[in-house]
This record gives C-alpha cells, sequence and structure tokens, in this order.
C-alpha cells in the first residue's frame, strides 16, 4: 500500500460513534433498574397494567348480638273476689279480749256431729240447728281438719245467736257506713249497739250469747254483710269459708293464729241467710245438747 492510501485511510478510519440504548432498553452489564422503579418494556409492547393501591375503608367487626332487654310484663290487678268485698272491712284489726280473759285448756275431741232430729224441738228450749247452718259449721270443721286442727263441738245455742243475728242484719233498716257487721239493731230482745272499727262496742259481741241463750259465755263473731244491705247474692258454705280463708284476720279466729293461738275452742255455732253469714266461737263447752 502507498503512503497516500495509509495515510486516507487513516484519516477516514472513524470508531463507531456509541450508540444510545434503545428506549427501555438496558445493558446487560449487570445493570437493573432502581428499587421499586418500573420496569419500560420494549417499543411496541402492551404496557402491564400496574396495580394501583387502593383504599378501602375499613370494614366494621360484626359485635355479638345482644338480646335486647326484656321489657317488664305490666302486673296485672288481681282479679277481684266478689265475696272479699261482703267482709266490708269486719275485723280489720284483732278484736281486744275481754277482760280478765285467759288461755283456755285444749279442748277434748268432740263427738261425731249428727244432723239435728226432724222432729219439732220442746218448748222453751233452743231450736234446732237448721241446714244450711249445719252445713257451714261442718264446712268450718272440715277446713279445720285440713290444717292439723281439731274439730269444734257445734252449739246448738251459738248457731242459734248466729241466725238470729244473720236475720237481724239482713232485715234491719239500712245505717250509717261505720256500723259494720257486728252491729244489732234495737229490734229484739238484746241490747243494740252500733258497732265501729276501732271495737269501742266490743261488748255488744261478747254478751250476746250470754243474752240470748242459757250459755252464760263470751262470744266471738265473724260476719259477713252490712246491716239493712243485701248484696244480691246468695252465700253457701263453700262461698263463705273462702272469703274467710282470703281475710288474714277471720282466718286467724278459725285457725287459732297468732292472737287466738293458745285459746282452744270449746263450741261453736254458724248461721247463714240471703248475703249474710256468721260464725261464733266460745271458750266454754255449750250446755244445751
Amino acid at each position: 500500500m502507498t503512503v497516500l492510501g495509509m495515510a486516507l485511510a487513516s484519516g477516514c478510519y472513524r470508531e463507531p460513534a456509541a450508540q444510545p440504548p434503545q428506549q427501555g432498553y438496558y445493558p446487560q452489564q449487570g445493570y437493573y433498574p432502581p428499587q421499586g422503579y418500573p420496569q419500560q418494556q420494549p417499543p411496541g409492547y402492551p404496557p402491564q397494567p400496574q396495580p394501583q393501591p387502593t383504599y378501602a375503608p375499613p370494614q366494621p367487626q360484626p359485635q355479638p348480638t345482644q338480646p335486647p332487654p326484656a321489657q317488664p310484663t305490666p302486673a296485672q290487678p288481681a282479679a277481684a273476689n266478689p265475696w272479699m268485698t261482703l267482709l266490708s272491712g269486719l275485723l280489720s284489726n284483732p278484736p281486744p279480749l275481754p277482760p280478765g280473759w285467759l288461755p283456755s285448756p285444749p279442748a277434748p275431741a268432740p263427738a261425731p256431729t249428727t244432723p239435728p232430729p226432724s222432729t219439732p224441738p220442746a218448748p222453751g228450749t233452743v231450736p234446732a240447728i237448721n241446714a244450711r247452718a249445719l252445713d257451714l259449721a261442718n264446712a268450718i270443721n272440715k277446713y279445720r281438719a285440713q290444717n292439723g286442727l281439731p274439730a269444734i263441738p257445734i252449739s246448738r245455742s251459738l248457731s242459734f245467736v248466729a241466725d238470729t243475728h244473720v236475720r237481724d242484719l239482713r232485715d234491719s233498716a239500712k245505717v250509717a257506713a261505720q256500723c259494720n257487721g257486728h252491729s244489732w239493731s234495737g229490734k229484739g230482745a238484746w241490747s243494740a249497739c252500733c258497732y265501729t272499727a276501732d271495737h269501742a262496742q266490743a261488748k255488744c259481741m261478747w254478751s250476746k250469747p250470754a243474752e240470748l241463750t242459757t250459755l252464760k259465755a263470751t262470744g266471738f263473731e265473724i260476719a259477713i254483710g252490712q246491716p239493712g244491705e243485701t248484696m244480691g247474692t246468695v252465700l253457701d258454705s263453700q262461698k263463705a269459708i273462702a272469703a274467710w280463708q282470703g281475710s288474714p284476720l277471720h282466718n286467724d279466729v278459725i285457725l287459732n293464729r297468732n292472737t287466738w293461738q293458745k285459746t282452744a275452742w270449746r263450741s261453736m255455732g254458724a248461721g247463714i241467710v240471703d248475703s249474710h253469714a256468721c260464725a261464733w266461737f266460745s271458750d266454754q263447752p255449750d250446755p244445751v245438747q
């Protein structure tokens, strides 16, 4: 080669200029995009969708379901007992004991009760106990037996007092409201009185057996009905017993509880007519057999 050829050759040769890397192309000399930087794709290559951060509001966690509080059931008023209305507040306080009254010893077991004879009684004697009164007296003894108590001897004298009183209550003129069912009118052979809730006329009750019969003893009464008022309801022994059972102070007299727990009843009589009923008790036996 001539010198000129060498010179031209040396003057025309150039090192090829470095070409910029193609877009999205990275040389393989260990070069990687920065951490977290999205790597570019070659031209014409469909871009891959990049996941976009999305915000999801925190979902409330389900809470344990509590049952709604139970609503209190309104108290239902107790059904009215029509027989209790007939008591009219009798014995609202325990009646006082007579002066010198002492607890009596236990009564002996009575003889079995037999119905009264059907023949009329002899003149001057206490009348026989009528069937309704006897049924009430026997119902009282049955109730006592259910409570482990002995029967009380049924008294003709006290039954006569009871029958006289219920008829007087039914047939009397209506009196002041404060005169309760232990009151007596002035229409008979007995002392009249207006018995009030304060027991100011307690002697009027105690004295009636002695006033009306040969049983000269103190008497105690439980009664249903007001003087001169007929409720339009006919009582029977079961209705009368149910009314007395529902009144604690009446119940105490029948079952010898509380005030009467040291008293032994030795005689008992009953009377019942229309809306009125009563039972009489004494710690003394009836001399009339």
